[in-house]
């Protein structure tokens, strides 16, 4: 739920792209925009066996 409501939130700032929070890091030949790391962290949770997270 946050990574969907921190997003529309950036692009009405105007903070989209390079921009985006947290801005870009250049990991030698790929870039990596901090932020998807929220992603990869939420759908982490919602797979998780062990952790409850209550559905709104």
């Amino acid at each position: 739920m946050i990574p969907t409501a921190v997003l529309p939130w950036a692009a009405w700032q105007g903070a989209l792209g390079a921009q985006l929070l947290g801005g870009v890091w250049q990991l030698w030949p790929w870039q990596l925009h901090p932020m998807s790391l929220l992603f990869a962290l939420s759908g982490t949770a919602m797979i998780s066996k062990t952790l409850r997270i209550p559905k709104f």
